[in-house]
C-alpha cells in the first residue's frame, strides 16, 4: 500500500513540475528561494540546481495541497530533504511528513 502511494506521489510530482501547471504561489516561492540556506553550496547559485530543485518541490507541494499552498518556513524542511535525496523522493517524503505527522496544520495560512 505504501509503495503504491509513493509511486503515485512521484508521478504527481513529475507531472506538476511541467511548465504547463502553474501555482498561484510561484512568484512568492521564487522570491524566497534565495533566502533558504543562502550560504549552503547546493543552494547558493541563483537559478542553480539546488534552487531549481527547491522551487520544483515547493511548487509541486503547493499544487498537491492547495489548502496549505506555500509557506516560507517549509522551504527549510525541503532544503534539508534535498541535501539527502533527489527531488522526487524529497517531495514524497514531504507529503508523508505533512500528512502522517500532522505538520501541514502548522503551515496552513490560518496559523
Amino acid at each position: 500500500k505504501e509503495t503504491g502511494f509513493v509511486i503515485f506521489v512521484i508521478i504527481f510530482f513529475q507531472n506538476v513540475i511541467d511548465v504547463i501547471h502553474k501555482s498561484a504561489c510561484e512568484r512568492v516561492i521564487r522570491r524566497d528561494i534565495a533566502r533558504t540556506y543562502p550560504e549552503h553550496d547546493f543552494f547558493k547559485e541563483k537559478d542553480g540546481l539546488g534552487q531549481e530543485a527547491l522551487f520544483n518541490v515547493m511548487k509541486a507541494y503547493s499544487l498537491h495541497d492547495r489548502e496549505v499552498g506555500y509557506c516560507q518556513g517549509s522551504g527549510f524542511i525541503v532544503g534539508l530533504l534535498l541535501m539527502q535525496m533527489p527531488e522526487e523522493e524529497a517531495f514524497a517524503v514531504l507529503v508523508q511528513i505533512m500528512q502522517q505527522h500532522r505538520m501541514r496544520d502548522m503551515f496552513k495560512p490560518s496559523m
